[in-house]
């Protein structure tokens, strides 16, 4: 699994940075503008935190999923559960 974070260093995008931290969850930080917006269009809004989360499924394809500010902070209590 790979988790990459969107931000811009805002409040909401701290705050999900802190959950991640807490969680244990490893992930890489995205601050370029031109992929924090590319990340917005998948997620379909037009804020951050975007949390993108890349597995691998049982047929060897891939699922990305993009979440923002809520779901991610859903998802990172579930990677805890």
């Amino acid at each position: 699994m790979t988790v990459t974070l969107y931000s811009t260093g805002c409040p909401k995008c701290n705050v999900l940075k802190k959950k991640l931290d807490a969680a244990g969850i490893e992930y890489a930080v995205i601050t370029d503008m031109d992929e924090i917006q590319k990340a917005c269009e998948m997620a379909e809004t037009d804020t951050v935190p975007i949390l993108s989360v890349l597995e691998r499924l049982p047929d060897a394809g891939f699922q990305v999923t993009y979440m923002q500010f809520s779901s991610a902070i859903k998802w990172v209590g579930e990677q805890n559960a």
